[in-house]
């Protein structure tokens, strides 16, 4: 509602808004559906990646509630791209995942999705990502097969981000640049003096005197 407000306040008409990127919570449907129902739903994929992520590390809590030395220091490895991991870290990976089956084959679903997902947004073919959604829902782990209720439940704006190919990369990156702003704005008491930085560092303003 507040971000409606401001975008307009600058000039811009919610009606002409044709697509709208974001999180799969109820909440934020809602808010797009009575503020803006012409526009397009997309859930992208770092909105599904995060919820797989979580799944995932509902499946780890679970399994550390048990085994709690052994899965110590753990949640970096389940939740990173393989790619990413040390030669180090990839072997005590290898090790627990055979220790736990139920976090590996959910470990192995997660980073077969990824490799799906690529394809599926080169190729804009939806036909492997379905098959990934069989696989998963057989694996029978509660919090994969819930994460397979959320895809089938959300399919519309799925489909509608391989339509038209939108994702919220830029929106992430603006995001992390006004976090940073935040930390060196810490001694700023008034908003609008805050608010004026964000549009200075974001904007490319010039405000030298000439």
């Amino acid at each position: 509602g507040e971000a409606l407000i401001d975008m307009e306040a600058r000039g811009a008409d919610r009606t002409t808004v044709r697509s709208v990127t974001l999180d799969m919570s109820r909440s934020y449907i809602a808010a797009c559906e009575s503020y803006m129902p012409q526009a397009e739903m997309v859930f992208d994929r770092f909105h599904l990646v995060k919820k797989l992520n979580e799944a995932i590390d509902t499946i780890r809590r679970a399994e550390q509630k048990q085994f709690k030395e052994a899965l110590k220091h753990s949640r970096y490895l389940w939740l990173r791209n393989a790619s990413k991991l040390s030669q180090k870290q990839q072997q005590r990976l290898d090790l627990l995942k055979e220790a736990f089956p139920n976090l590996g084959q959910a470990y192995r679903l997660k980073e077969l999705f990824r490799e799906v997902f690529d394809a599926a947004q080169f190729t804009k073919r939806l036909k492997p990502l379905n098959e990934w959604i069989k696989m998963a829902w057989d694996s029978g782990i509660k919090p994969i097969q819930e994460f397979v209720n959320m895809l089938h439940d959300h399919w519309y704006g799925i489909k509608t981000y391989f339509k038209r190919l939108a994702n919220n990369a830029f929106a992430e990156g603006v995001n992390l640049k006004i976090q940073e702003i935040k930390r060196i704005a810490r001694g700023y008491r008034n908003p609008h003096n805050f608010i004026l930085m964000i549009y200075f560092k974001l904007g490319g303003l010039d405000l030298k005197i000439h």
